[in-house]
């Protein structure tokens, strides 16, 4: 019966008002014939509610912002992130995402990553984000968003009103989720063995890909190139075998020139280490890219180790012997593991090009300006949380938190406005 009330509560957010009053009403009929008038009672008091929403709604409906409400549940070491989209006050679509829970973090660095993950991958911004609990580094976090979406949005944890509601109903909805998930663990465990050999039946290969090995790039923004590799042991994540780069050699955006330098130095040093070679390379992108990492692998003399690219846009897989796609059902099982695979890798690259370019921008923003050294700038981030807050901060405000002349402040409240708005 739980189930039922949130389903009628998401088909209230979508509108669907007219069926959801129409199924009440059908069954406190029948319960009314079959004598079951309490039931039936149960029933009216579903509608009386269902009727006060949906009058609460229509006189509030033009001051719904746009909103994604998130959140993240945790059971063991699986999580399930949860995204309901709210457009104009109806609820026009879910994103849910299985998550690998590591104690190494804490709730709150994994809501931020899941945050950063999801924001990175999607040209769907809302006005607000809602979610349960202030994330740590919500200045940095609100500037990025800033910046790749080009406006301001909103990072709101409410403690009541609808607003809460929503949020309250999208972590019910995920309890949900993460039980079903609990209660299918042992048969998605079988699974996860039979899409390890469905995806060697899928790419003809002569063992299943028990070891998979699988590689992303990453220079959001033209600068810090980076690359992620991951591990996958029988269909599952091996995270003591991921590995990050950063690019050396290449200078610029050249995807195809550091895929060559990262395979390259990856597998010399399994080799030097004698460490396990994988059954299976992937690689994040199309031909180019695939082609790229595989002349390096040549060079090694590790030509036979089988690899393949999964291209982004359509979902295609690709192999060195063939430009065109390989016809493999995108409902198999090994398709869906090679999807995760990719996902992980690529959810892995952004995370460390995020860590270091947030590094670099708190070393270098103010470093050039004269009269600045590195006390002045540890002054700064210790005393503001984010290059918003700089920039609308008073230059003799700075001044007399820092410690600079009022030339200095002005200078550095300039130079946050200009980052925000390249």
């Amino acid at each position: 019966q739980y189930n039922e009330y949130i389903k009628q509560i998401i088909g209230l957010l979508k509108g669907d008002d007219k069926q959801i009053i129409s199924e009440i009403k059908s069954k406190m009929q029948i319960a009314s014939e079959s004598l079951q008038f309490e039931v039936a009672a149960g029933y009216r008091d579903q509608l009386r509610i269902v009727e006060k929403f949906m009058n609460r709604r229509s006189s509030k409906v033009r001051n719904f912002s746009d909103q994604d409400v998130i959140c993240v549940v945790e059971l063991g070491k699986n999580g399930i992130g949860l995204i309901m989209k709210i457009r104009n006050g109806k609820l026009i679509g879910r994103e849910k995402f299985n998550l690998n829970i590591s104690k190494v973090f804490s709730r709150n660095e994994r809501m931020y990553e899941f945050l950063f993950g999801y924001y990175s991958s999607t040209s769907d911004f809302p006005k607000e984000i809602i979610i349960e609990e202030t994330i740590k580094e919500e200045g940095p976090f609100k500037d990025w968003l800033l910046h790749i979406s080009g406006k301001s949005i909103k990072v709101i944890n409410p403690k009541k009103g609808d607003k809460k509601l929503f949020l309250d109903l999208c972590k019910k909805n995920a309890d949900l989720l993460i039980k079903e998930y609990e209660l299918n663990k042992q048969r998605r465990g079988e699974a996860s063995s039979k899409s390890v050999v469905q995806l060697g039946i899928d790419l003809g290969l002569n063992i299943n890909p028990k070891r998979i090995h699988a590689f992303d790039n990453s220079n959001i923004f033209g600068s810090h190139a980076v690359s992620g590799m991951v591990c996958f042991l029988d269909g599952k994540p091996y995270k003591s075998e991921y590995r990050r780069f950063k690019i050396k050699t290449v200078k610029g955006i050249d995807d195809f020139a550091s895929m060559r330098e990262v395979v390259s130095r990856c597998y010399k040093r399994v080799i030097d280490e004698k460490r396990s070679l994988p059954d299976l390379i992937v690689i994040d992108g199309g031909k180019g890219q695939l082609s790229s990492a595989k002349s390096s692998l040549d060079n090694l003399g590790l030509g036979y180790i089988p690899i393949v690219g999964l291209a982004k846009r359509l979902e295609e897989v690709y192999i060195p012997q063939s430009d065109k796609p390989q016809n493999i059902s995108k409902s198999s099982p090994g398709i869906f593991l090679l999807r995760r695979v990719r996902d992980e890798v690529h959810r892995f690259s952004i995370l460390y090009h995020r860590e270091l370019r947030a590094k670099s921008t708190k070393k270098s923003l103010f470093l050039d300006i004269k009269g600045i050294g590195g006390q002045t700038i540890k002054k700064i981030w210790k005393k503001y949380s984010s290059i918003k807050e700089i920039s609308e901060i008073d230059p003799d405000q700075i001044s007399k938190d820092i410690g600079v002349s009022i030339v200095i402040s002005r200078l550095i409240v300039n130079r946050a406005k200009n980052f925000l708005l390249n």
